[in-house]
C-alpha cells in the first residue's frame, strides 16, 4: 500500500509551510504448508509437509532455511527434506528482499515425524524346551527428534489372547514389554502393536515353539 502524508505549520508570523512525505507499506511474507494443518496427533505432521512463501508483489527475492543451516534462495514450493533432517521439530526462517532492504527474519516451528514404531529383539523365536517362558520385544521409535512411544497404546497378544506386558521406559524413543507365561506345548503365536505419540501404528506378529 502507498501512503502519502503532509506535515503543515506556521511560524510566529503566520507564514506558513509543509512538507509532503511518503512511504509504502508491504506484506510480511508468510508461510503456508500442505496439509495446512498437522495430520497426526499432538501437533506432529506424519507426511512431509509441502511448504510454499506467501511474499508481497514487489518482493525481488524470498529465502528459507531449516534451524540455522545457510538460507536457500526461494524458488517455489519445497518439501521437508525428510532424508536431512530424519524428522523432529524443526524451524523454518523465511524472508523476503525489497530494493534496498531485507524485511525482517519470519519463522514458524514444525513438527514431523514420518516413521511408525519399529517392533524388534523378539524373544523367545527358537523351539524352547520349557514351559515357564518369558516374552519380550523392544518398541523403538528410532530416529532422534520422533515423536517417541505412547506407552498407553501398547498390546500384546500370546494364541490371540490379550496379555498386560511390563512396559519398561528405556527412553523417550524406547521401551522394553515383557511377559512371563507358562505354556503348553506346541506353536505359540505372539502380536505386540503400538503408536507412537504422533499416532503412527506400528506392528509386529512372530511365533516359537514349545517342544
Amino acid at each position: 500500500e502507498f501512503v502519502e502524508w503532509f506535515c503543515i505549520a506556521s511560524d510566529s508570523a503566520n507564514i506558513v509551510f509543509g512538507q509532503k512525505q511518503n512511504f509504502t507499506v508491504v506484506t510480511a511474507t508468510s508461510a503456508q504448508t500442505v496439509p495446512m494443518n498437522p495430520n497426526g496427533l499432538n501437533g506432529w505432521f506424519i507426511t512431509a509437509p509441502l511448504f510454499t512463501l506467501i511474499r508481497d508483489a514487489r518482493a525481488n527475492l524470498s529465502f528459507y532455511r531449516f534451524d540455522a543451516l545457510p538460507f536457500n534462495t526461494y524458488f517455489g514450493p519445497f518439501l521437508f527434506d525428510i532424508n536431512a533432517t530424519l524428522g523432529g521439530i524443526e524451524r523454518l526462517d523465511f524472508f523476503s528482499n525489497f530494493m534496498t532492504r531485507n524485511e525482517t527474519i519470519q519463522n514458524i516451528t514444525v513438527k514431523v515425524d514420518v516413521f511408525p514404531p519399529e517392533i524388534n529383539n523378539l524373544m523367545p523365536t527358537e523351539t524352547m524346551n520349557m514351559l515357564d517362558v518369558q516374552i519380550s520385544a523392544i518398541i523403538d521409535d528410532v530416529y532422534q527428534g520422533n515423536s517417541g512411544i505412547d506407552v498407553n497404546t501398547i498390546t500384546m497378544e500370546v494364541d490371540n489372547m490379550i496379555v498386560n506386558p511390563n512396559v519398561t521406559i528405556i527412553n523417550p524413543l524406547k521401551v522394553k514389554i515383557s511377559k512371563n507365561m507358562s505354556l503348553t506345548e506346541g506353536l505359540h503365536l505372539v502380536n505386540v502393536t503400538a503408536k507412537d505419540n504422533a499416532g503412527l501404528f506400528g506392528f509386529r506378529t512372530w511365533n516359537f515353539t514349545i517342544d
